[in-house]
C-alpha cells in the first residue's frame, strides 16, 4: 500500500517539476536569449505604379529601439546594422523607453552612427514621451494597459504633452530629419518622391492632412508612422507605402495562436511583416527592443528590415 501511495505521489511531483522547469526555461529564453537574436531581413516590395527610376530604391526600416543605459548587449547589436547599405533610413519611433535625457542622448548617439545617401528620417513613438518620474505603480499598470489594448491615455502624469521630448529635441538638432506632421522631398535617379512623417499617432499627436500639405498626389509617397493604426487614413489618401512599428511583431507569438497582443487596435494577425493594403503595402516592423514593462520576446526575434522597392 505504501508503495502504491508513493507511486501516486511521485507521478504528480515529477509532472510538476517538469512543468516548473519548462516554465523557468521559457522565461529565461524569452528574456535572456531571444531578445538578443537580432536579424536583418531583406524584403522586396512590389508596387504598382512605382516610377521606373525608383526601381531598386532601398529603405532600411528600424523601429522600437527602447534604448536604456543598462542594456549594452542591445546597443552593440543595433550598431551592427549601421553597416547595412540603403538609400534611405526610416525610423518609426520608440527610440527610448521613457523620456529620460541621458537615455535620449544615448539613443541620438546610436542613430548618429547610421548613414544613408538620401538621408535618415524619424518619427516619434509613445514611449518617447513617457515621463520617467510618472512611473509609479499605477502609472506602470496604465502603461501596460494601453500597451496591450491600444487605448489612448494622455494623462500628464504619464505623458509629456507639451513640446518635444528629450529624444525629439536631440534628433531634430542632428543630421536626422525628424518629421512632425510634415513631408520632405527627395530625388533618386532624377525622380522626385516624398517621405512623409506624422507625430505619434498612438497617443493622437498625428495630423496626416497637415503632413500632406503641398505634396502632389501623383508623386510617389512613403509614410512613416509609429502605429499601424494610421492605415485607414493612409489608404484614404492613396499612399502606396506605409512604414510603422509599435506592435513589436506581437513580441510573444505562440504556436497555432500567433501574437497574443499587439498594443494597437488592429487584428492580432496583422502584428508584423509586409502586408498588402488597398493602395499598396504596409510594413510593420517587429522592432529592435522591448519595454521595461514587458521585457519578453518569444517566437518573434528583434529585426531590422531592408526593403527594396520594385515595379509590380
Amino acid at each position: 500500500m505504501e508503495r502504491a501511495l508513493r507511486g501516486e505521489l511521485v507521478g504528480p511531483a515529477v509532472a510538476l517539476g517538469v512543468a516548473a522547469a519548462a516554465g523557468l526555461s521559457t522565461i529565461l529564453y524569452s528574456t535572456r536569449i531571444e531578445p538578443y537574436r537580432f536579424r536583418l531581413r531583406r524584403r522586396t516590395v512590389p508596387l504598382r505604379g512605382l516610377p521606373p527610376a525608383l526601381n531598386g530604391l532601398r529603405i532600411l526600416h528600424l523601429s522600437d529601439f527602447h534604448i536604456t543605459r543598462d542594456d549594452w548587449r542591445r546597443l552593440k547589436a543595433i550598431l551592427r546594422f549601421a553597416a547595412v547599405e540603403a538609400e534611405v533610413i526610416a525610423m518609426t519611433g520608440d527610440f527610448v523607453d521613457a523620456d529620460d535625457e541621458a537615455e535620449a542622448r544615448l539613443a541620438a548617439e546610436v542613430v548618429g552612427r547610421f548613414r544613408a545617401p538620401l538621408g535618415k528620417f524619424a518619427v516619434l513613438g509613445n514611449h518617447d514621451r513617457f515621463r520617467r518620474g510618472g512611473r509609479r505603480v499605477f502609472s506602470v499598470l496604465r502603461t501596460v494597459r494601453f500597451s496591450l489594448t491600444g487605448i489612448e491615455d494622455r494623462d500628464p502624469d504619464l505623458i509629456s504633452t507639451t513640446g518635444l521630448p528629450h529624444v525629439g529635441r536631440l534628433l531634430a538638432a542632428s543630421d536626422t530629419r525628424l518629421l512632425m506632421n510634415e513631408a520632405c522631398p527627395l530625388t533618386f535617379n532624377g525622380t522626385r518622391f516624398w517621405v512623409i512623417g506624422v507625430d505619434d499617432n498612438h497617443l493622437g499627436f498625428d495630423d496626416l492632412a497637415r503632413a500632406l500639405t503641398g505634396v502632389p498626389a501623383d508623386e510617389f509617397r512613403v509614410l512613416l508612422a509609429h502605429s499601424p493604426t494610421i492605415l485607414p487614413a493612409a489608404e484614404a489618401a492613396g499612399i502606396p507605402l506605409v512604414l510603422a512599428g509599435h506592435t513589436h511583431g506581437g513580441q510573444i507569438r505562440l504556436p497555432l495562436i500567433g501574437a497574443i497582443a499587439i498594443g494597437a487596435r488592429r487584428p492580432a494577425g496583422d502584428a508584423g511583416g509586409l502586408l498588402p493594403t488597398r493602395t499598396g503595402y504596409i510594413h510593420i516592423s517587429p522592432g529592435l527592443g522591448s519595454s521595461r514593462s514587458l521585457p519578453f520576446r518569444l517566437g518573434c526575434p528583434p529585426e531590422a528590415t531592408l526593403l527594396e522597392l520594385v515595379s509590380a
